[in-house]
């Protein structure tokens, strides 16, 4: 069934004509139209499609992950666990955020490097430049598109406190 999703998520990408983001048909169309709007905010390029997947049962740590599959095609993920809908749409900024870093070259996945240098794949969350980059992301396109303030940033969630119960992705 995975392989099947991921062929028709190729699929779809490669056959399109223009920028646009494929939504999961059980996703709020609310969330989809504003991670469009985001990204649509920073890039005029009518060949870049994004799989968006806002109830993913990602591995508890983890609000949401990106994937870059080439230039112009994309996946986003936000985890179902996620259910704050100012958190959601935070989180959704943020994974705009990494592909917008990931699309204009600052960010690779493989091999990772932050602005073509090398970086740790052990390096701690809240030091990882890439992660700085999308919570500034987020925080420009929550200040264009939303009113009110922003949440505090999601990257304090994955630094360990004794306060919080949610385990650490340094680890992961």
């Amino acid at each position: 069934m995975r392989n099947l999703l991921l062929l028709l998520t190729f699929l779809i990408g490669f056959n399109s004509f223009g920028q646009r983001i494929v939504c999961h048909p059980m996703g709020s169309t609310e969330e989809c139209v504003l991670a469009y709007a985001a990204f649509r905010e920073f890039v005029d390029d009518s060949n870049v499609v994004i799989v968006f997947n806002p109830i993913t049962p990602l591995y508890e740590a983890f609000d949401g992950i990106t994937y870059q599959y080439s230039k112009y095609f994309y996946q986003i993920s936000i985890s179902i666990r996620v259910q704050d809908d100012r958190v959601r749409l935070w989180t959704i900024f943020h994974e705009v955020g990494h592909v917008l870093d990931l699309y204009y070259g600052h960010l690779t996945q493989f091999p990772l490097t932050w602005k073509g240098k090398r970086v740790s794949e052990n390096l701690p969350w809240g030091e990882r430049p890439w992660e700085k980059s999308a919570d500034e992301w987020a925080y420009r396109i929550w200040k264009r598109l939303v009113d009110g303030e922003p949440p505090a940033p999601i990257n304090e969630n994955f630094i360990p406190s004794p306060k919080s119960k949610k385990p650490s992705c340094i680890k992961h």
